[in-house]
């Protein structure tokens, strides 16, 4: 004989078994969570090493992109979580500051876009014009993602610029010629 059918409370144990039941698999959803944190963490710190010369930026937005991948495979009990919404805009900053950084370390940003930036984002840095050793870890130190149309204005400001000069190298080129 069960203890149930001798005292009668059968609903209540089965109630009881369908909440332990529910509480595993939120804690299994949990530990999930904290595998994806981890590799997070991991993914972040290898990027952070990876130095600005040379850069493949498309290589560290596949990783933020796979990042979000995992966040969105996770269970649903989890996405109410603290640890799940603090995780998520973590990998959300991230993926929106690989491709600021792309554009901040292109060839056209000149000293004086550089200045810009430190002034935007009120640090003051050495610029990976002068620091060879520059990491994207510098880069992310700067919180790009918090001066987004900033960087996207000066991206744009710096290729025009560049453009421009390269425009009024050729006419001298030209002109020097004799053509």
């Amino acid at each position: 004989y069960h203890m149930t059918d001798i005292f009668g409370h059968e609903d209540a144990v089965l109630q009881s078994q369908n909440e332990l039941d529910m509480l595993d698999e939120i804690a299994e959803a949990m530990i999930v969570l904290w595998d994806v944190r981890e590799e997070v963490n991991n993914a972040q710190e290898e990027s952070s090493l990876l130095l600005l010369d040379g850069l493949d930026a498309e290589d560290m937005e596949d990783t933020a992109k796979a990042m979000q991948k995992k966040m969105r495979k996770l269970s649903r009990d989890v996405r109410k979580n603290e640890a799940f919404r603090t995780l998520n805009e973590i990998i959300k900053d991230f993926v929106n500051t690989v491709p600021l950084i792309a554009t901040v370390v292109h060839p056209s940003m000149r000293p004086r876009h550089w200045e810009l930036v430190k002034k935007f984002t009120g640090r003051d840095f050495v610029p990976p014009y002068e620091n060879k050793e520059a990491t994207v870890g510098d880069m992310l130190a700067l919180e790009l993602h918090k001066f987004a149309n900033e960087v996207e204005e000066l991206s744009d400001q710096s290729s025009k610029e560049a453009k421009m000069e390269k425009q009024l190298a050729d006419a001298k080129k030209r002109k020097d010629a004799g053509i």
